[in-house]
C-alpha cells in the first residue's frame, strides 16, 4: 500500500489476502478514518495541547493512534498520542516522542492508525 494524496492510506487488502471478506473487514474497521482535528490551545507545548471541540470525549480514546498535522511548522510531522484525556482534549505525547517544536494555535492534523 502506499499514501494518497488525500492523506489516507491506499492498500489492495484483496490482492494482499486473496479474500474479499478480508478487504471488506479491513474497510469496515477505518471507516470515519482519519478523524481531522485543530490544536485548540493558546500556550501549547512540545509534549502535550488540546484539540478542538470535535474531538472524543471520552479518554484514552486515541492512546496509541498517530497524530499528523497538515498545516503549520509541523506540517507532516507524525507522532503517537502517549495518552488522551477527553474532558479538556488534550492530547499528550511522552518526551522521547516531544514535536520538535509546539504547534500553534488552530495548526491542523488528522489522526489515523495504530502503533502496536
Amino acid at each position: 500500500g502506499q499514501l494518497g494524496t488525500d492523506g489516507l492510506w491506499k492498500a489492495n487488502v484483496t490482492q494482499v489476502s486473496g479474500d474479499a471478506t478480508a478487504a471488506d473487514k479491513m474497510e469496515a474497521m477505518f471507516e470515519g478514518w482519519p478523524i481531522t482535528g485543530s490544536v485548540n490551545d493558546a500556550t501549547p507545548t512540545t509534549t502535550d495541547f488540546n484539540g478542538n471541540s470535535g474531538l472524543s470525549s471520552s479518554n484514552d480514546f486515541y492512546n496509541g493512534q498517530v497524530l499528523t498535522f497538515s498545516s503549520g511548522a509541523l506540517a507532516g510531522i507524525s507522532r503517537r498520542i502517549n495518552d488522551y484525556t477527553g474532558s479538556t482534549r488534550n492530547l499528550s505525547f511522552s518526551t522521547s516522542q516531544a514535536w520538535p517544536s509546539a504547534p500553534a494555535d488552530t495548526d491542523t492534523f488528522y489522526i489515523a492508525g495504530v502503533i502496536p
